[in-house]
Parts: structure tokens; C-alpha cells; sequence
């Protein structure tokens, strides 16, 4: 009777640790889809053991690359260039009250170009107008997976590379010119 008894308990403990593996593997599967799908890096390739390419394959790929690429951003911009902090101004002179500093290799997004050699900047969320002697030009590319990457060119090839991105974006977009400035200040 001893024996049965023995028997019926390992059967049960046997039992109930294969349920609880099991129920462990499942929240540990879980765990690692959730941090796939907070995590900021691209999912990976579909492909086959053998590392081969199918059709079927190739179409998710393709598909992947292209929904990436159309939620992909390009953007004017440039990194600062100088050995300290460059201010930021409220207007295109060093008479325009400081709005903040950049700091030596960060970037801003460049969205006006004006004839007097003073651009307006975004640096964040704050903007302002700072002197084109710091800046090195280039495109700023803001992937969907949350990657951004710039790309040091000059100012004329990074406008039409943008331009070439972004084609519905008119052409007279980035130019602002200082007498347009002068007009405004006339009407206050």
C-alpha cells in the first residue's frame, strides 16, 4: 500500500513541476516578445536555417525595408563646430538675446538659410538663429527604429539631397532672406 502511495505522490509531483516548466518557459517566451517589441532595434530578417533567402522571405524583407524607409525622416542639419558652446539667439545678430547654447558636436536641425550668414536652428524643441561660422552641414536621418544618423556634405548637396527625399517639400523652403526680417521690424 506503501508502494501505491509513494507512486501516486511522484506521479503528482512529477505532474505539477512539468505544469509549472511549462508555465515558466511560457512567461519566459512572453518576456522576451514584449522586450522585442519595446525595444528600439529592427526586428530581425526572416530567413532559413540554412541561411538561404526564399521568395516568400524576400517579400517580407522587401516589405520590412520599404515600411522602414517610408517612416524614415530626413532633415537639414548640422553639427556644431566650434570648441565650446555656441549661443543661440532670439534674432540673426549677436545683438539677439541668448535663447541657449549648444554644446561642441551636437547637432541641429537647420530650417532656414538666410544671404547674411545667420540660420535658424532647432536644438531640441527650442529654436533660434545662430551664426553659419560654427556649423558643418549635412543630413540628419531619423530611422524608424529610432536610429538617427548625420551625414557630413556640403550645404548645396545637402539640400538637394533633401530636396531628393522629401519631393513634395517646395523648393523655396530653407531661403529666408534678411530683408524680409527688416519688413517685419518695420510693422512693430
Amino acid at each position: 500500500m506503501n508502494d501505491k502511495r509513494l507512486n501516486r505522490f511522484l506521479t503528482l509531483a512529477i505532474v505539477a513541476l512539468s505544469v509549472m516548466i511549462v508555465v515558466l518557459a511560457a512567461l519566459i517566451i512572453q518576456k522576451g516578445s514584449v522586450t522585442l517589441e519595446n525595444s528600439k532595434e529592427p526586428m530581425p530578417l526572416p530567413m532559413s536555417s540554412n541561411g538561404v533567402v526564399f521568395a516568400s522571405e524576400q517579400e517580407l524583407i522587401d516589405e520590412q525595408i520599404a515600411m522602414e524607409e517610408a517612416q524614415t525622416e530626413v532633415m537639414l542639419g548640422a553639427v556644431i563646430s566650434a570648441n565650446t558652446g555656441v549661443n543661440i539667439r532670439t534674432l540673426p545678430s549677436k545683438e539677439g538675446d541668448i535663447v541657449l547654447s549648444a554644446s561642441p558636436g551636437q547637432y541641429v536641425q537647420v530650417t532656414k538659410l538666410r544671404d547674411d550668414g545667420w540660420n535658424y536652428v532647432m536644438y531640441g524643441s527650442r529654436g533660434g538663429y545662430i551664426s553659419d561660422d560654427f556649423l558643418v552641414y549635412g543630413l540628419i536621418v531619423k530611422s524608424a527604429s529610432g536610429r538617427t544618423e548625420f551625414t557630413e556634405m556640403p550645404l548645396e548637396d545637402a539640400v538637394a539631397e533633401y530636396f531628393l527625399a522629401n519631393p513634395a517639400v517646395p523648393s523655396d523652403t530653407f531661403f529666408d532672406t534678411a530683408e524680409t526680417d527688416e519688413e517685419n521690424e518695420g510693422d512693430g
